[in-house]
């Protein structure tokens, strides 16, 4: 309490008793009136000039630009750092244009294979040889916009914008993959997605690096799996089977990968051969209690065999994915 009295003035005056104020610091009290005379003697000196308020010509002012000295002075650069600045600029302006030109075609890459593996899961018996021919068109169509950006990723611009155009590529893959598996049942390589990137010279367009490979062939599995269940529902239990044991190889491959965004896609590669497998057992063990037709509802609605899994929170909405 006194501590506080001593280095307040007004407090002593307006708040305390005569006994505390006996008891204050006297040379404290002193030195506080010092301080404030000199304080107001500073304010009314007339040779006294006030200090640059923030925001002002010195300094950084609104608007991001810098003035160099005070009293809004600017310092004239040379003609040739001025020039330099200027190619900079331009230098600048370029690689941005570039960059959202790339992001344009990535998405536009991105969009046309989504579109040609809902067209996959369409296939259903007799049409099979005509949503094939169809997946192959877009898949030419998508190499042509691989085409359009080639020449923006020549030589260093190709690792300076990889990851601008790594989203397309990886749904590339995973879309030529799904194909490759529907029409031959079987994994497709790296060379041969490679082979597809040629224009109509032969000469290559784009390099599909291994990390696109891995992560697109990861994305594979979730196709793989809604495939697998439009199989069971339509009665095609051995094809489904086989996608079961492929499912689980993959899996078991890419648990050694040491690559950390491979890693992050190990939940959503395990629940989709958890729910593969669920529904491969419901069909083996129980699908002889029931009628047929009894067992596809159960199973399009996702009741008991496996549709509620890690990443799911309801029943599987089949107008959505098929």
């Amino acid at each position: 309490m006194s501590q506080q009295m001593s280095m307040n003035p007004d407090y002593i005056s307006a708040k305390t008793t005569s006994s505390e104020v006996a008891s204050v610091d006297r040379e404290a009290l002193q030195q506080n009136k010092k301080a404030r005379t000199s304080e107001s003697a500073i304010a009314l000196s007339p040779n006294s000039q006030p200090l640059p308020h923030r925001g002002g010509h010195s300094g950084r002012g609104r608007g991001g630009h810098t003035r160099l000295g005070g009293g809004g002075r600017t310092i004239d650069a040379p003609p040739e750092v001025i020039h330099t600045f200027q190619e900079l600029s331009e230098v600048l302006d370029e690689l941005h244009d570039r960059r959202e030109r790339i992001i344009k075609v990535s998405r536009d890459i991105t969009i046309c294979s989504k579109r040609m593996i809902f067209l996959l899961h369409r296939i259903a018996g007799t049409n099979r040889p005509k949503i094939l021919a169809e997946a192959r068109d877009k898949q030419k169509e998508i190499i042509r916009l691989f085409g359009q950006v080639a020449p923006e990723m020549k030589g260093n611009d190709f690792y300076r914008h990889h990851r601008s155009i790594g989203p397309g590529c990886e749904e590339f893959i995973e879309a030529a993959s799904f194909l490759v598996y529907v029409e031959k049942g079987q994994l497709v390589t790296k060379d041969e997605l490679q082979k597809l990137l040629v224009n109509e010279e032969g000469k290559q367009i784009l390099e599909i690096t291994d990390e696109d490979y891995i992560l697109g062939l990861a994305d594979l599995t979730g196709e793989l799996m809604r495939y697998c269940i439009n199989l069971v529902a339509r009665g095609e239990h051995e094809v489904a089977e086989e996608i079961c044991h492929f499912l689980r190889i993959m899996t078991n491959e890419y648990e050694i990968i040491d690559y950390p965004p491979a890693k992050k896609k190990m939940s959503t590669m395990r629940s989709s051969l958890w729910k593969v497998e669920n529904a491969c057992y419901a069909h083996k063990v129980r699908g002889a209690e029931r009628p047929s037709q009894f067992f596809i509802d159960e199973l399009q609605r996702g009741e008991n065999y496996g549709y509620r899994g890690w990443e799911d929170r309801g029943p599987l909405d089949t107008e959505r994915i098929y």
